[in-house]
């Protein structure tokens, strides 16, 4: 919140086109930076700063705060001036709500209430969330084969497990990096941005691969272009970036035939970007 004392524009335009805080307040009026006079008699008081997401250099420096504060992990942003990390957890196993000033010195640390099982309706936390998905193999073939099917296998999941028998995908574009980017972040292709295997680039006019990014080299070989990939065309979080979110000691895990399918079921989070990613 801040409190800025501010002149009418003298050309008679609209007085304030926004505020941004660089150390210290700059009032901005039509594109023009001002310099605030203290005989200023109008006043505009109390500016919410919009919440936004956290820079790569702010990340960094909040880690380092985290750090000293003996926790890890959490969901970072800027809001209202100050830096908040959602549930990070700490030294002594709990999980925090952390606040920081704009030079990144704690403000507040709060622990999270707790459930009496650590989970929903005070159950019990699951240590492991197995999500397997098998591509092209339709529902009908699924139950027509259920006699070959072992006790300890499919057929544990077809007499123990929930059936939801009239799923559809409500996007056209079926393909492999499509669909595996919306079943674990439960977003539609236009949100999370993989709107296909690969699609023409809108800025350089060539072909992009949907987990491709040229920074990323394979090891001891040479890359071929579009090989070099990473979660960097995923716009949004998936289950297992929350689970790192919630709790820093999370890990993500996934294992398939093609990077697209791996990359886009493990999602983004900084903490998986790399060694959480199996291709």
């Amino acid at each position: 919140m801040a409190s800025v004392r501010m002149l009418p524009d003298p050309e008679g335009r609209p007085e304030a086109a926004g505020v941004t805080l660089m150390g210290e307040f700059q009032l901005l009026i039509s594109g023009r930076q001002l310099r605030i006079p203290h005989s200023a008699e109008r006043v505009l008081t109390y500016l919410a700063l919009a919440d936004r997401p956290v820079t790569q250099e702010e990340t960094e420096r909040l880690q380092a705060a985290l750090k000293e504060q003996g926790c890890t992990g959490g969901k970072m942003e800027f809001d209202d001036g100050e830096f908040e990390v959602e549930r990070a957890t700490c030294a002594d196993g709990k999980t925090y709500d952390l606040e920081f000033d704009s030079s990144f010195r704690l403000i507040k640390k709060k622990l999270k209430g707790a459930q009496t099982g650590g989970g929903p309706a005070g159950k019990a936390v699951p240590k492991l969330v197995l999500f397997m998905v098998i591509d092209g193999f339709p529902q009908d073939q699924f139950v027509k084969y259920y006699d070959q099917y072992a006790e300890r296998g499919f057929k544990l999941f077809l007499d123990k497990g929930a059936w939801y028998g009239n799923n559809h995908y409500s996007h056209a574009t079926t393909y492999t990096g499509v669909g595996h980017a919306t079943l674990l972040s439960c977003a539609h292709p236009y949100k999370h941005g993989v709107v296909g295997n690969d699609w023409i680039d809108k800025k350089t006019g060539k072909r992009l691969y949907s987990t491709e990014d040229a920074r990323f080299k394979y090891l001891d070989e040479e890359t071929a272009e579009h090989a070099g990939t990473s979660p960097f065309n995923m716009k949004v979080t998936t289950v297992g970036d929350e689970l790192i979110y919630a709790n820093g000691r999370s890990k993500v895990i996934t294992i398939a035939g093609k990077d697209r399918s791996a990359i886009g079921l493990a999602g983004n989070s900084r903490w998986s970007r790399l060694p959480c990613t199996t291709a």
